[in-house]
């Protein structure tokens, strides 16, 4: 009787240290990039949009920790990979190729300055976003 009674609570502690490795994997993966850059050609002006788990896409350039899109003149960028971001991503900077800052939309710049709006992600899983001014905004329609 005292084995039956060991072998359950082996059986137990087992299956209690394999979901606490999935767990600690799981949570290890969603968290392990917390910053997110949006790098566009200099210049640009317009919607952009990020396409995943195409087959003849790009695979997604992690740097230094950092999720970077580059997201090329078209406004089009396509990748292989699976979508990294999550509601852990915390930090969303942007800015052109030659290293000037674009400031996020709802930030204090002037209605007048270039401005990333971080993206909406739609149904399909597809990210669409647009880099501009106010006065852009109302020149270019938001693509859905």
């Amino acid at each position: 009787m005292a084995t039956k009674y060991l072998q359950r609570k082996i059986g137990a502690l087992v299956i209690a240290i394999v979901i606490i490795v999935i767990v600690s994997v799981y949570v290890g993966e969603v968290t392990r990039y917390n910053q997110v850059l949006y790098g566009f050609e200099d210049g640009f002006i317009g919607n952009y949009k990020i396409q995943f788990n195409q087959p003849l896409g790009k695979r997604l350039p992690i740097i230094n920790g950092e999720i970077v899109f580059n997201i090329p003149a078209s406004g089009v960028l396509i990748l292989s990979t699976s979508d990294p971001i999550t509601a852990l991503t915390s930090v969303e900077t942007a800015q052109y190729k030659n290293g000037t800052k674009i400031a996020i939309w709802n930030s204090s710049e002037k209605s007048d300055s270039v401005r990333f709006r971080t993206p909406v992600v739609f149904a399909d899983g597809t990210h669409k976003g647009f880099v501009g001014t106010d006065d852009d905004g109302k020149r270019i329609p938001f693509e859905r």
